[in-house]
């Protein structure tokens, strides 16, 4: 999708929000080693960089891939799909990172070369982090409004194809309640007007509620967003 202004949604309560999902991604990886598959406008790589990890990022579509570059310049954004990966790049990576991309790779890839593509770039026991969107009612309800038109890969699925490919699942939570509809994220209505101190408010609530539903085990149905740690076994590696 052509979205327009990606930095100045960026510049809003949609940056925050935003960094709160990079930074939930960052306290599940293991080792320096991250390569962010489908990294769309790369503020993922941009944050993982700042805070120490040896990160890139791959996309497949050449549009997003020239505004990442745009926004943030000293990341390495590579146009690439996953199911290319060379088997040179065996055990290249420590941990591999599917944000907001599971969902694309299900509907337009080939998802099991996908997944065979990711078991050979991760060193055996080496991590896979997916977040992707929740598709509860709200969050259907809101697409309908925003005339998004996005495919679903529901937590279950990813469950699926991770147990499929020879992974062991460490976690599960959900997060995202108010924050990313209020935002609007990059393709919705913006419902606030872009202040910093009521940003800022809304995101520590957002983040506060978020925990608070998913420690009570109702992220499921009101979260916006899952993410799920799990990590590759010795006997599901390359073979």
């Amino acid at each position: 999708m052509n979205i327009r202004n990606p930095q100045d949604r960026l510049r809003s309560l949609w940056g925050l929000i935003d960094e709160r999902h990079n930074e939930l991604i960052a306290q599940q990886l293991s080792g320096a080693r991250v390569l962010d598959v489908g990294c769309g406008y790369g503020s993922l790589v941009n944050f993982l960089r700042g805070r120490g990890f040896e990160a890139e990022g791959w996309d497949a579509d050449a549009a997003s891939v020239d505004v990442a570059r745009r926004l943030f310049p000293s990341a390495p954004i590579s146009l690439r799909r996953i199911e290319d990966a060379l088997d040179s790049e065996t055990g290249a990576y420590d941990s591999i990172v599917l944000k907001d991309a599971l969902h694309h790779l299900v509907a337009e890839a080939d998802i099991e070369r996908a997944f065979d593509r990711i078991g050979r770039l991760l060193r055996d026991g080496g991590r896979l982090v997916v977040t992707d969107p929740n598709p509860t009612w709200a969050l259907r309800l809101a697409r309908k409004l925003a005339r998004h038109v996005d495919p679903e890969a529901p937590c279950e699925l990813a469950l699926q194809l991770l147990s499929t490919h020879g992974f062991d699942v460490r976690e599960v939570r959900y997060h995202e309640v108010i924050g990313l509809p209020l935002s609007g994220g990059y393709v919705g209505i913006r419902w606030v007007p872009n202040w910093r101190l009521l940003n800022r408010a809304i995101a520590s609530g957002n983040r506060r509620l978020s925990d608070a539903l998913d420690r009570a085990g109702l992220g499921r149905g009101w979260c916006w967003r899952y993410l799920i740690a799990a990590d590759l076994h010795r006997s599901g590696a390359r073979v």
